[in-house]
């Protein structure tokens, strides 16, 4: 037993249930196997740098430190939850936007970005018929629209969705 600083996911218990019953993987699967962090949580290689969801026009990348939160309506959110500073105070700040931010929020932003179109990836004749998270979904267009506008290269679309080339150990 003991405790673990490393970043997991919810989907990061699908490989364990798939090993736990000596079932094989799918090979869209995007979680990674927990179980060296289980068994020796303070020495084992985190299985991941970033943490990311969506919900109902949300979407949101943690990195260990910073939280970044993205919404349909454009607006945006980002969290230092690991500085000394919002540790001493009894309420969380909004950051985004603030001078010295900058470079972090860019950071993050492109992180969730590749994540996304890497996850959710639609081909433009499909926009505007497909589930949240693709083209026609507000959020992601403002997403992408940043992206170009930063001049960021381009993801390609390439159809549904793929596997997000998560480290299986």
């Amino acid at each position: 037993g003991g405790r673990s600083r490393a970043l997991v996911s919810s989907l990061d218990l699908v490989p364990l249930f798939y090993r736990t019953v000596g079932a094989p993987l799918p090979p869209t699967l995007q979680g990674v196997d927990l179980r060296p962090v289980m068994a020796a949580p303070a020495e084992a290689e985190p299985p991941r740098t970033e943490v990311f969801s969506e919900n109902q026009g949300r979407v949101m990348v943690f990195d260990g430190r910073y939280k970044l939160c993205y919404y349909a309506t454009g607006e945006t959110e980002l969290y230092d939850l690991g500085s000394e500073r919002q540790e001493e105070r009894d309420e969380v700040v909004n950051l985004a936007g603030s001078a010295g931010t900058e470079a972090v929020e860019a950071a993050l932003m492109g992180k969730l970005l590749q994540f996304w179109l890497a996850n959710t990836a639609v081909a433009a004749e499909d926009a505007g018929t497909g589930p949240v998270g693709t083209a026609a979904f507000p959020a992601r267009v403002a997403l992408e629209a940043a992206f170009v506008a930063e001049g960021r290269p381009q993801v390609p679309h390439t159809g549904s969705v793929v596997n997000f080339a998560a480290p299986r150990l």
